[in-house]
């Protein structure tokens, strides 16, 4: 893999970190999936991708879960390395959180491209 492609999973890598996180600390999800609170020490409590706070809140919740599914495989195999089972967990309580009637707008899309995209 070039530099330049490992400069970008890394990117990307930390990006879904951060976004995982962010469930994490909205969800709760540290007390029933302990790994979380492996990613949390890790990530030092920095979240801001999306919090419950934030009016698209479900919008980019939906927006993430569509990012795992889709996720680049060699950023998934270090995930899952580093925190086995935490895509797997973190899908699943997405799916019960966010209401499937749920369609990300315009602004939500912008807002969590912009966040990938930096």
């Amino acid at each position: 893999m070039c530099k330049f492609n490992k400069i970008e999973s890394k990117k990307l890598y930390e990006c879904y970190l951060i976004a995982l996180q962010d469930v994490n600390s909205s969800l709760q999800l540290e007390y029933q999936i302990p790994v979380f609170y492996d990613l949390r020490i890790d990530r030092n409590n920095i979240c801001h991708y999306t919090d419950q706070n934030d009016q698209l809140y479900n919008e980019k919740l939906s927006l993430l879960l569509d990012r795992i599914k889709n996720i680049p495989s060699n950023v998934k195999t270090k995930i899952d390395r580093n925190y086995k089972t935490l895509l797997n967990n973190v899908e699943k309580h997405i799916k019960m959180a966010v209401p499937k009637t749920i369609v990300p707008t315009q602004q939500a899309i912008d807002e969590a491209d912009d966040f990938w995209d930096d």
